[in-house]
């Protein structure tokens, strides 16, 4: 009787410890399976952020492209950023302008009053409102040359565009001007004009 008992006794304490150790086996697969859920969870956020962060570019590449159609579609004298110009043209040398602008293009009509209006606010002798350019005359021709060159705006000087030693010019500082308002811009030479006089002619969009 006595070694019966034993056996049994030896047989629950093996069945202990069987138990215990599948205990372990199991709370130490547990948490192996739960670290390999906490990882492929934290994988799954790092995907999403990823993709969130590239719809976001996306989004705005998309916003910046659809503003670049906008800008290009709207008249050019809506899109004009007077305060860009004004700011440029602060504290550079100034001198009396004369715009014209080419006949039957309201978008050139709208531009040219846009600049006139601007060249006020900088307090430039901004002359006379802008006017349409005569049937034959010079800057009649220009325009040729504009859309040769694929500008909208030529600003016509006495300087020589190509002396380095003139960047400091009032007609310089007027193309930098027109440049950073959102205006491609062309500097022509006009030997006729006075120092302190310019010319801006505003052609087609192009």
């Amino acid at each position: 009787m006595s070694d019966w008992l034993s056996g049994w006794y030896w047989g629950l304490q093996t069945v202990s410890l069987v138990l215990v150790a599948l205990t372990v086996v199991i709370g130490g697969l547990a948490i192996l399976a739960g670290r390999r859920a906490n990882k492929l969870q934290e994988e799954k956020i790092l995907a999403l952020q990823t993709s969130l962060s590239e719809a976001r570019e996306k989004q705005a590449e998309a916003e910046a492209h659809l503003e670049t159609v906008r800008k290009k579609q709207s008249p050019r004298g809506l899109v004009f950023d007077s305060d860009l110009f004004v700011s440029a043209l602060a504290g550079k040398p100034a001198g009396t302008v004369e715009i014209l602008f080419k006949p039957d293009d309201e978008d050139a009509h709208s531009l040219a009053y846009a600049i006139y209006s601007s060249l006020r606010r900088a307090r430039w002798p901004a002359g006379l409102p802008p006017k349409r350019i005569p049937s034959g005359s010079e800057p009649a021709r220009l325009l040729l040359d504009m859309f040769t060159w694929r500008v909208g705006v030529a600003v016509i000087s006495n300087k020589d565009p190509k002396a380095t030693t003139e960047k400091d010019s009032a007609s310089d500082a007027l193309c930098v001007a027109l440049e950073q308002a959102g205006v491609k811009t062309k500097l022509w030479q006009e030997v006729s004009l006075a120092d302190d006089e310019f010319e801006i002619i505003v052609g087609s969009k192009p």
